[in-house]
């Protein structure tokens, strides 16, 4: 079973034999925060306080608790890009289902076919550039 980075701050202090205050008064910080750091509380901005707090326990608590944070953000990172990828494969499969059912109609009511479905690839890509160009522009 894997510990939290709270769980291990706690286990070490009482493997020490110090109470929360002993710490807290340690490191200059009030009982009540020391109490949230015990709680699984890690403010990213308060990294010094538990670089302090490791060097006093001999823990490795700034790993730990950087590891899992580069972890999270990469798991959000994945499900944004596969979110990404499912749209990019649906947009491909409807442009070749309407490209499929384009062709049939022009092929049905007109001889140059080949010159149409140029003609309206030319006009998809320009349309497709001009909102590209437009997205671009909004971020």
């Amino acid at each position: 079973m894997e510990s939290t980075a709270a769980d291990i701050l706690k286990k070490a202090r009482e493997r020490k034999n110090l109470r929360q205050e002993d710490i807290a008064n340690t490191l200059g910080i009030s009982v009540r925060q020391y109490n949230k750091y015990e709680a699984g509380e890690f403010p990213k901005y308060k990294k010094a306080i538990v670089v302090k707090i490791d060097e006093l326990l001999g823990t490795n608590l700034v790993e730990l608790i950087y590891e899992q944070d580069i972890q999270e953000r990469q798991e959000d990172l994945e499900g944004i890009l596969g979110n990404y990828q499912e749209r990019l494969l649906r947009t491909e499969a409807t442009l070749e289902v309407f490209e499929s059912a384009i062709a049939e109609l022009l092929s049905k009511n007109s001889g140059d076919f080949k010159k149409k479905m140029d003609e309206l690839r030319e006009l998809v890509n320009k349309a497709v550039n001009r909102r590209f160009d437009e997205f671009g522009r909004k971020r």
